[in-house]
């Protein structure tokens, strides 16, 4: 029976699991807002994301489905905001 992997390993293994390519994360990054303005939701430096989008660093798998959660958050606000508009709009018909 094999062991399941411990510390680094353990952490290089989920990792690599599922890759995020550079480019797919700064094409999501830039859907959400600046790299300044990601950054700072996510707690992260700017030049690590610049690090990331270059493909100067791997992207950690962590930092992969942390954005893919934002933006997952940012396309439901975004449909809120516009379903809140349309509202509005519906009852202005409504009372004219």
């Amino acid at each position: 029976m094999s062991e399941e992997p411990k510390g680094r390993a353990k952490r290089d293994a989920r990792e690599t699991k599922t890759p995020m390519s550079a480019a797919r994360f700064c094409a999501i990054r830039e859907s959400i807002g600046s790299q300044e303005e990601v950054a700072k939701e996510l707690y992260t430096a700017r030049r690590t994301f610049g690090r990331w989008e270059s493909g100067e660093r791997p992207v950690p798998g962590i930092a992969a489905a942390a954005i893919e959660l934002l933006a997952q958050a940012h396309r439901e606000r975004q449909r809120r905001t516009q379903d809140a508009i349309a509202m509005l709009g519906a009852s202005k018909g409504a009372a004219a």
